[in-house]
């Protein structure tokens, strides 16, 4: 046999009503017949963009005529809210029917805290009078009971001991590692040749099993970009420093043997000059001073041909002496001005 439908919906209420608003327009005829009632609240949302929420009642009743009845006399019942919307509830049977238990179990426990032991035990604990006890001294707490007993002296032993622990722990490390022909070396870990770091490290590829890290590479790179920026330079440059270091090789050389004989030349010839501009000078002018300021124009002009006559001499004077020996022997009578020619014609 079918179970009677008892419990009615109300839906489609106002979202704002309240359940005494609802129930004040429900007869008490009706209300006396229920035994179990359920409320749901409803919503209203600002603006369109979401719709409101309807609330609903759930009613039970004790018999299955009065359900009918009631549903017969509430149903398109109107409300009308606060902004003159109107509403038409609907009053149907629920499509499920059960509703929660209304019996409630009760604790097993509830009444016997009196029988517990730990409450008895509490209540004789507040019974009982205090007794005051004095905290302890913090002064002799911090005094030391013997001299050998300080922290310093206490830090400093167990600080040895802590490294007598990692020394022996070393050890028994090492006596681990032997074999037959003696001990076995671990693999030493890779670090950086410059640095000594061991993050980020890139081997090089012209020396294997050396590493270098990226912050060591890009200095290195960077001082060679540099280098190679110094070295360029034109062929004509190349050419004079390569010039000038033969010539400086060459005067290095000769200038040991000929720079005294060429003091003394120098000095000979001074003296001979000046003993024959002073005798020319007095059988043509006597006292006479007037020839000085035609002869001042023409000496630097003079001084100036001295001097590259001498340079010329410094220049190639030494490589003369040692290159007409050589000349006379090999091709016999040749002119001096011949043999210089050709012997400095090569190193031009």
């Amino acid at each position: 046999m079918a179970k009677e439908a008892l419990k009615v919906v109300v839906r489609l209420l106002p979202p704002e009503i309240t359940e005494d608003e609802l129930i004040a327009t429900v007869s008490e005829t009706h209300l006396k017949r229920t035994t179990w009632r359920n409320f749901q609240a409803g919503k209203r949302y600002r603006g369109e963009a979401k719709p409101s929420v309807n609330a609903r009642c759930y009613f039970l009743f004790d018999q299955e005529e009065n359900a009918e009845k009631f549903i017969k006399d509430y149903h398109g019942h109107q409300f009308v809210d606060g902004q003159g919307e109107s509403f038409r509830a609907v009053a149907c049977f629920a499509p499920y029917a059960k509703v929660p238990r209304q019996k409630v179990t009760k604790d097993a426990r509830d009444g016997t805290i009196f029988e517990d032991a730990t409450y008895k035990q509490f209540l004789e604990g507040l019974a009982a009078p205090k007794m005051f006890e004095a905290p302890p001294d913090p002064v002799a707490e911090l005094q030391p009971s013997s001299k050998k007993d300080t922290p310093l002296l206490n830090y400093m032993k167990t600080r040895a001991a802590e490294r007598r622990a990692r020394q022996e722990k070393r050890e028994r490390e090492r006596k681990r590692w032997h074999d037959r022909l003696g001990r076995i070396e671990e693999k030493p870990r890779w670090r950086c040749a410059e640095c000594g770091t061991v993050k980020h490290l890139e081997e090089d590829p012209d020396a294997r099993g050396t590493f270098y890290c990226t912050y060591c590479w890009e200095i290195w790179e960077a001082q060679e970009y540099k280098q190679k920026k110094k070295k360029k330079k034109s062929k004509k440059a190349e050419l004079a420093e390569e010039y000038a270091e033969e010539e400086e090789e060459e005067d290095w050389c000769e200038e040991t043997s000929s720079k005294k004989k060429k003091k003394k030349k120098k000095k000979a010839d001074y003296e001979e000059e000046w003993q024959e501009n002073d005798s020319n000078w007095y059988s043509e002018h006597g006292d006479d001073w007037g020839w000085y300021d035609a002869e001042a124009s023409e000496e630097p002009k003079k001084k100036k041909k001295k001097k590259k006559a001498k340079d010329a001499e410094e220049e190639y004077g030494a490589c003369h002496w040692h290159e007409e020996d050589y000349w006379g022997e090999q091709e016999g009578s040749r002119s001096k001005s011949k043999r210089c020619g050709k012997s400095w014609g090569g190193l031009r």
